[in-house]
């Protein structure tokens, strides 16, 4: 497991008018086993050019499947979202959740880094986040399957 966590001692400001976005993604590596190196390359190159652009966030990586919270200013966070998306070390990026926010929720994060299929996965901040949002939509499938609403998937598999 490759563990990578910087930490700022600079939390970036925003003025009243200008509201957080976030943008959540899932995307999977390309080919699915990137080395180390090529991981932590990942780490180090966000972390600077966040700095710069004023994003902060986290980026996790098991079993092949990247998913990242980012978040900053919407052009900040819609460039960052179209290099991604043009990066050839990921494919089929798929957008779970943008909006704006109240706030951010990695503001001294300018990228927290969970990479590897090995340790705790306690330890990574969206395990969590992913099991509530889980829960959250198979909740509102059971609500609103009387409407005809259900997912566009039914079966789930684990890439190896």
């Amino acid at each position: 497991m490759y563990f990578c966590l910087f930490r700022v001692s600079v939390v970036f400001e925003r003025t009243p008018s200008e509201a957080v976005y976030r943008l959540v993604y899932r995307s999977f590596a390309c080919p699915p086993w990137l080395p180390e190196k090529t991981l932590a390359d990942i780490c180090a190159e966000s972390q600077s050019k966040n700095v710069r652009d004023q994003v902060t966030g986290v980026l996790s990586f098991r079993d092949g499947v990247f998913l990242q919270v980012m978040e900053g200013s919407v052009m900040a966070v819609l460039s960052l979202s179209a290099r991604i998306a043009a990066d050839g070390r990921n494919e089929r990026l798929r957008i779970l959740w943008h909006g704006h926010a109240a706030s951010r929720l990695f503001p001294e994060w300018p990228m927290g880094c969970f990479l590897g299929d090995a340790g705790d996965p306690a330890l990574d901040p969206l395990a969590e986040w992913t099991a509530e949002r889980t829960r959250d939509l198979s909740q509102f499938y059971a609500e609103h399957q009387q409407l005809g609403i259900t997912p566009a998937f039914t079966v789930a598999r684990r890439l190896t």
